[in-house]
């Protein structure tokens, strides 16, 4: 399925196998032998000097990625271990290699980069906070609204146990509640609690919890909004009634 291939020292294809033709899109190798390989047959005829120069500096590549162009004109990305072959002489004589088709790897690695920069931008834009907690207590991801309420940075969040930003009346009940829900138990879903920030402001908060995965250890995707008003507006009725 890979293709081989060699050129001469003028950097025409002299040799290649009949997969080349297939990646190509041509109907045979007929049509690409004896032409100069970076007019013919790379995307951008430039790069094909750039992969001399690098070749040049220790007689192989190995997993280089290039631009080749299919004949309609069509962009496929490859990956090629090339190295220099000789005359008895010892004189250069061409270039030989393997070339590999990695466009749809390329595709996927730039949807995934995408998708991943999208879920950053509404995740880091979000006006509820949201923090990743793992293995006993530890804060491993907060957005930037989480270290806005907590009035203190993302340095000084990270790597911290959760517990540090609870209210002492209710640590005992929030750090419990995490330990159950990451060991799989059953535990309500969304609850409300207060945070203090580090100039001693209570913040109320309910929220919504989900047990995950992060780097392959259990963890709690957690999303918190601010009730601090409702809380308020809450403790005012009850007064007023009174």
């Amino acid at each position: 399925q890979d293709v081989y291939y060699r050129s001469d020292q003028e950097g025409n294809l002299i040799m290649v196998s009949p997969s080349g033709a297939v990646l190509l899109g041509y109907d045979s190798i007929d049509e690409i032998l004896r032409k100069p390989i970076a007019d013919t047959l790379y995307y951008d005829p430039s790069e094909r000097y750039v992969f001399l120069a690098d070749l040049e500096k220790t007689g192989f590549i190995t997993n280089y990625e290039i631009q080749l162009k299919k004949k309609d004109g069509t962009r496929i990305f490859v990956s090629t271990n090339s190295h220099f072959y000789y005359e008895e002489t010892g004189i250069v004589s061409g270039v030989e290699g393997i070339i590999r088709d990695i466009t749809q790897l390329k595709q996927t690695e730039t949807a995934l980069r995408m998708s991943t920069e999208r879920y950053r931008s509404v995740v880091e834009h979000a006006g509820e906070a949201i923090v990743v907690a793992k293995g006993s207590d530890r804060l491993v991801y907060a957005n930037p609204i989480t270290s806005s309420w907590l009035q203190t940075t993302p340095e000084e969040i990270l790597n911290r146990s959760f517990t540090d930003f609870i209210h002492p009346e209710d640590r005992i009940m929030v750090y419990d509640r995490y330990q159950q829900r990451i060991r799989g138990e059953n535990v309500p879903d969304q609850y409300d609690f207060r945070l203090l920030n580090q100039i001693g402001e209570t913040i109320w908060v309910t929220i919504s919890s989900v047990r995950i995965l992060w780097d392959g250890e259990p963890a709690t995707l957690n999303f918190l909004k601010n009730i601090s008003d409702r809380k308020k507006a809450e403790s005012a009725l009850l007064e007023s009634e009174q």
